[in-house]
């Protein structure tokens, strides 16, 4: 297994998932002790911050398909909970330092979260579905392209379709407005 420290190291990159009740984080001077409680659906606490285990599930399911089955394993599942300990530990400390309230930091955290709204939003859209009469009819244009390669890229088309026309609905009802572009000094 020597892909397994790159696979842990990559949850490192994983954003924080508050998936339950009391994840949005305590004031740190109220902090209980090491010896806290462990809810029964939490797989660790942190400085008195649960780390829930559909926290864990998400960590879980980000990972690639064949790396799933060992993550699930006994010493799996402890290497990434460490994981998920550390992260924990990084985020408390750089709440601690106020990092949250840099403004670059800040601005970050809003993208984020745009990004993460608008990618539900279209994943939630009614989308045309791939037939196999698509796929083939795709694979005779596009010589040498495999099925799942077809597949996949008229799913993306699909969705891309589908965005476009629920754009275009939601920008028929909404109220936009922008200033009038400066016309520039060199006269272009």
């Amino acid at each position: 297994m020597r892909s397994l420290p790159l696979l842990f190291a990559c949850l490192v990159s994983l954003p924080a998932c508050p998936t339950s009740k009391s994840e949005a984080g305590p004031d740190a001077a109220a902090l209980p002790g090491p010896d806290a409680a462990v809810p029964e659906d939490a797989v660790a606490v942190v400085n008195g911050r649960p780390i829930y285990r559909a926290r864990l599930e998400v960590a879980i399911g980000r990972l690639a398909p064949e790396h799933q089955a060992f993550a699930r394993s006994h010493s799996g599942q402890r290497s990434l909970v460490e994981s998920l300990i550390e992260d924990e530990l990084l985020e408390q400390e750089a709440q601690r330092l106020g990092l949250a309230d840099q403004p670059a930091v800040k601005e970050r955290l809003e993208a984020s979260r745009r990004q993460i709204l608008r990618e539900a939003l279209v994943a939630g859209l009614e989308v045309e579905p791939v037939t196999e009469a698509d796929v083939e009819a795709h694979r005779r244009e596009h010589p040498g392209v495999s099925v799942e390669q077809a597949r996949t890229h008229l799913e993306a088309a699909a969705r891309q379709d589908a965005t476009v026309r629920y754009l275009k609905e939601i920008r028929g009802r909404a109220g936009i407005s922008r200033p009038e572009p400066a016309s520039p000094a060199n006269g272009d």
